[in-house]
């Protein structure tokens, strides 16, 4: 598997189709917010691929001494396969500190909400 950062196609597909798919639509933000952070060097997104196929993607914001990763996400059809960890591995060495942001299962506005957060936090330790 290899880590590089995307292409336009690469970038319009994750931002205009596997996102909406993958994150809650109050969690997205508008695709513009993504380009402007692009254009100054500010973001960057990387995919982790197989051959041509994306196996995973996450954008990084660029900090100072660290990194922050934005959003994540495996494919649907690879999760809990060990894809997550490789890609996030591959992340975190490129970046050398990389912070990962969770929110609170406490504050939670629904059941769902809550469950979807514990898993994110799983996932991550």
């Amino acid at each position: 598997m290899e880590l590089r950062e995307l292409n336009e196609n690469e970038l319009g597909e994750v931002l205009g189709v596997h996102m909406p798919r993958d994150f809650p639509a109050e969690e997205l933000r508008p695709e513009w917010t993504f380009r402007n952070m692009l254009s100054p060097g500010a973001c960057r997104f990387y995919g982790l691929f197989s051959g041509e196929r994306l196996a995973a993607y996450g954008d990084v914001v660029k900090g100072y001494g660290s990194d922050l990763l934005d959003f994540f996400a495996v494919m649907p059809e690879l999760r809990g396969t060990g894809v997550g960890t490789a890609a996030l591995r591959a992340l975190a060495k490129m970046s050398g500190e990389l912070i990962l942001e969770v929110e609170s299962p406490g504050a939670a506005p629904n059941g769902d909400t809550e469950l979807l957060r514990r898993r994110r936090i799983e996932f991550y330790k």
